[in-house]
Formats: structure tokens, C-alpha cells, sequence
């Protein structure tokens, strides 16, 4: 037999090996892809972690800022009276030290707010806010003794974020009512405008931000009167009064002493007028003298008026044949040129033909229709009447006198109690207003206003604006007793004189009111707020 060769083929090699180093090759890939994806998200979150810190500190700083401008600018608010004062104790007293002028090199650290001003002009004529002298307030132990206006401290120790505050004056001149400026030693004070810059700053995370606004004063009322006694309706009575008439009410060297549209009959000759808010020419005004500051003193000094006056017999008006200006003193009568009124041309001036009140007010100014409008500057009277309208208030039918009163912040109380210590706008509604014996100080008078009538009685010594309101001019004034009013009264219908009634016009109480910090608050300045330090 023939042996046959054999074909040897070798064995094809298993497939599942190779299969196995791809699956762990794909794993590998994903492995790292997934750990690619992982380390990106995690930058991503760390990135986002990071910017939402960075923008809760940036908040947190910009919110400290503008909030402790807003503080300072209730704490200029809280303390008023004494920041526009120059009297003692006052922020502009001299000897203060509360505020140095702005070309004086500041000292210290930190920033200048004197930079909040850009026009290097205005610059040179304004002042920076510095610490120093003492100030006797009860809010003293708010003051700081550092340079800034405050620094606070907020937060916990992690967050540690800090603000300072500091401010910035300017005095503004009024000697040029159109073109107003700013002054280091103003002629005419009038408002004046404080800017306040705050700094905020979480140290070592480079978290800062600034914030700059500007308030300014303005009054609370149009202003005192000129006139020692004005009345929208007639002067009478048989009292013995006494008028220290204003010097310079109509012009340099021309006094007045009433102001009234209806006969002031001194000389018990008047022909009436023919308005109907005033009665028939009476028989006279009685004992009434009117005279000059100087003449009043009796020989005192000019500036002892309001110490060595009140109160006392040391001063008084003379008789007509020694010096006063008008008056009916026994027999003799006489009306002068301090006297304003309608009584048919009687006296030394003819009738008047302007009074705060229709048919002689300017149809184009809001605020002459009433005693009240120019007193208080506020729109109450509808334009050709004489009664205060009755459409006020949210529900549309309140007094409109009785709305403003009361948007004027004036605080109503019981005239039992005032004091020496009572300053501001002050209001009795209740009818009967029994005065103390002394109401108001010669710095800080009182602009009392009392509804409907008022009866003066006992000694009292009042330092102020004394206001008897009537919506419809028909208060009354009943003046006796001995009471003495240093500034001015004024009454929305009749004044009857029956006894010791003084009236003495003081030019010092009247700036007294019209530069009281009583008077007077501050606001912001609409635009006057940016987001940094220094302006542009």
C-alpha cells in the first residue's frame, strides 16, 4: 500500500482576545473622557463659585455705600437745628471747628471730599467736614472724634466690611437771588448744599465701592412777617397797647406797625371800608401807642432789647408828645405813616391798595391770597376768594389749611405745653390756648398756630410768630393781660385790644425764623448721586 501524504493546516487563532483589548482600550478612553468632563465641570463650578462671591461682595460693598449715605444723610436730618446754626454750639460757629475750607490742605489719611466737586473754582469757596471743637447736643455721643462723618463695622469677623463717610459744604450766597454761589463768608446766607462721600471696602479681597450724593436745606414756611400786628380784619378795643413798629417794613426808614384792610380808627374819625370782612368805623381805638425800637428801650442799649425788656418795666413806648408815632394817648390822636389801613383817607397815608387778599392780589401768584399763603407758602385759597378751599386731603374734602399744616410737619399740642424750650411750628386746635409765662427763647422762637379764637391773659413773654387761624377770616384776637410778644401777630379776622398787650417787632426774632433750623430740613438733590468718589 502506497502510504498518502497528509496536509497539515494550522489552527486558526481565537478571535475573543483581540475583542477583550478593545473593550478595555474604549474603557480607557471613556475613563479619561469622563475624568476630562469631571475636571471641567469642577473649573467651571470653582469659576462660577468664584464670580458669584466676587458679585455678593461687590453687592455687599456697593449696598454698604450707598446706605451709609443715606444714614449720614438722616443723621444731617436729626440734627439740623445745629449743623445751619451760627450761634454757640452751632456747626457754623467759629469756634466750632467742625469745618475747614477746602483750600486748606487736608490732613490725614484717606480721601478728600472736597474732590466731589469738579470746578475747581466752586472748589476753592467750599468746606470739608472735620471733627474738633466740642458741641454740647444730646445726640453729642453720635458725634465721632475722628475726621469722618462714621465708620461702622458690619458683618462678622470673616467679612469685616467697612465704610467711611465724609461731607463736603457749600454756603450758598443769596446776595444775587438769579445767580446764586457758593461762599466762604456769605453776605446773605441763604440754603446751603452738603455732599456726602462714602467709601466702602472688605480689606484684603479687593472689594470696594463709592457712592456720592448731594442734599440741600430748604424752608419749611415762606417766612416771619413784617409787621409787628397784621389782621385780615379790624383793630379795635380800648386797651392800653403798645406797637414797637418794624423800621424798614416798607423800605429803608419807613416803619409800619398794623396792617390791616379795615379801618385801624385811632382817631375815632374813619369813614369804615366797604369790604365785607370789616365792620362799621367804631368810636376809636383806646389807649393804643405805637413807637420806635429806640424810643421803646428808653435809653438801654439797642442789643439789650430781648434780655433787659421782657418781663419787666424797664422799657415802653413814650406818649405821642414824647416821640411815639401813633397812638391816642388822652386827648390827643394822631395816625402816622406805620399805620396801613382803609379808612376812607384818614392819617398820614392815604388807603392802602395791597393786602394779601382778593381784589388786590396778582391773579399769576399762587400764594397771596391769604395771610396764610404768604406766611406759610402754601396754595390755599382759590384764586378771587377769601375762604380757604375745602377739597384737600385724599378724601377730597379736608381744609386745605388744616392739610398743609399738617404736610409742614407742624406738631400739633396743647398750649399748656409749651415752655422756655419749645421751638418750631407748633399747633393748638383745641379753641383755648392758655399761655405759660414763657413760650420760646430769643434763638429758637416759636410759630405758634392757634384755631379759631384766642384770649390772651395773665403776664406770659412770648418769642416768636403767633398765628390765630380762621378758615373763613373770622378768628379774634382779645388781647389783655400783660402780654408781651417779642416778633409778631397775626390773625385771620379781628384783633380787640383790652388791656396790657405788647406787640414788639424784633428784626432777631424774625431771622430767628427765617433761619431757624426749626424751619428749616434737608433733601436730596435730584442727579446727585454717583457711583464714585470724585466727580467728572
Amino acid at each position: 500500500m502506497t502510504a498518502r501524504s497528509r496536509c497539515i493546516v494550522p489552527a486558526r487563532p481565537a478571535a475573543f482576545p483581540q475583542r477583550g483589548i478593545t473593550t478595555l482600550v474604549i474603557a480607557v478612553l471613556l475613563l479619561v473622557i469622563l475624568s476630562l468632563v469631571v475636571l471641567f465641570a469642577t473649573s467651571v463650578g470653582v469659576f462660577e463659585q468664584r464670580t458669584a462671591t466676587n458679585e455678593n461682595r461687590a453687592k455687599l460693598v456697593q449696598s454698604l455705600a450707598e446706605s451709609s449715605v443715606n444714614l449720614a444723610a438722616e443723621f444731617m436730618k436729626a440734627n439740623t437745628r445745629w449743623i445751619v446754626s451760627e450761634r454757640t454750639n452751632g456747626w457754623l460757629n467759629a469756634g466750632s471747628l467742625r469745618w475747614q475750607p477746602c483750600t486748606q490742605a487736608a490732613s490725614g489719611t484717606g480721601f478728600d471730599p472736597c474732590l466731589a466737586e469738579p470746578d475747581s473754582a466752586r472748589r476753592a469757596l467750599m468746606y470739608r467736614y472735620v471733627a474738633g471743637g466740642s458741641m454740647d447736643l444730646p445726640l453729642a455721643a453720635t458725634v465721632p472724634a475722628a475726621a469722618d462723618l462714621s465708620t461702622v463695622s458690619l458683618g462678622d469677623a470673616d467679612t469685616n466690611a467697612t465704610v467711611t463717610v465724609r461731607a463736603a459744604l457749600c454756603r450758598i450766597d443769596d446776595i444775587d437771588p438769579d445767580n446764586p454761589v457758593c461762599s466762604l463768608n456769605p453776605e446773605e446766607p441763604g440754603t446751603m448744599a452738603i455732599t456726602l462721600v462714602a467709601n466702602a471696602e472688605i480689606p484684603g479681597e479687593g472689594a470696594v465701592a463709592q457712592a456720592k450724593e448731594t442734599i440741600a436745606t430748604f424752608r419749611l414756611i415762606g417766612g416771619a412777617a413784617n409787621v409787628p400786628l397784621v389782621a385780615s380784619g379790624t383793630v379795635s378795643g380800648l386797651g392800653n397797647a403798645q406797637l414797637v413798629a418794624n423800621p424798614n417794613a416798607g423800605g429803608f426808614g419807613v416803619p409800619a406797625s398794623i396792617w390791616s384792610p379795615c379801618p385801624i380808627d385811632i382817631e375815632a374819625g374813619s369813614t369804615g371800608s366797604s369790604d365785607p370782612l370789616c365792620p362799621a368805623a367804631g368810636g376809636g381805638i383806646g389807649s393804643v401807642i405805637t413807637c420806635h425800637r429806640g424810643e421803646f428801650l428808653r435809653g438801654l442799649p439797642t442789643e439789650d432789647l430781648l434780655t433787659a425788656c421782657p418781663g419787666t418795666n424797664a422799657c415802653g413806648c413814650p406818649s405821642l408828645n414824647a416821640g411815639a408815632l401813633s397812638g391816642h394817648s388822652g386827648g390827643s390822636t394822631r395816625e402816622s405813616i406805620d399805620i396801613l389801613d382803609i379808612d376812607g383817607g384818614e392819617g398820614a397815608l392815604p388807603d392802602i391798595q395791597y393786602f394779601p387778599r382778593e381784589p388786590w392780589d396778582d391773579p399769576n401768584d399762587p400764594f397771596d391770597d391769604s395771610i396764610f399763603e404768604v406766611v406759610f407758602a402754601q396754595d390755599v385759597v382759590p384764586e378771587g376768594q377769601t375762604s380757604v378751599a375745602q377739597n384737600c386731603g385724599d378724601s377730597g374734602n379736608q381744609d386745605c389749611a388744616v392739610v398743609a399744616l399738617r404736610n409742614l410737619g407742624a406738631r400739633e399740642i396743647n398750649c399748656a405745653q409749651l415752655g422756655p424750650s419749645s421751638s418750631g411750628l407748633l399747633w393748638d386746635r383745641s379753641g383755648v390756648c392758655s399761655l405759660p409765662a414763657v413760650v420760646g427763647s430769643p434763638d429758637f422762637p416759636v410759630v405758634l398756630v392757634v384755631d379759631s379764637n384766642m384770649r390772651l391773659n395773665g403776664n406770659t413773654v412770648f418769642y416768636g410768630m403767633l398765628y390765630v387761624r380762621s378758615s373763613t377770616n373770622s378768628a379774634v384776637l382779645d388781647g389783655a393781660g400783660g402780654v408781651e410778644i417779642y416778633g409778631m401777630a397775626i390773625v385771620d379776622g379781628e384783633v380787640d385790644l383790652q388791656g396790657g398787650f405788647t406787640v414788639v417787632y424784633s428784626e432777631e426774632i424774625a431771622r430767628a425764623i427765617i433761619e431757624s433750623p426749626a424751619f428749616t430740613s434737608f433733601g436730596k438733590v435730584p442727579g446727585s448721586w454717583l457711583d464714585a468718589r470724585n466727580a467728572f
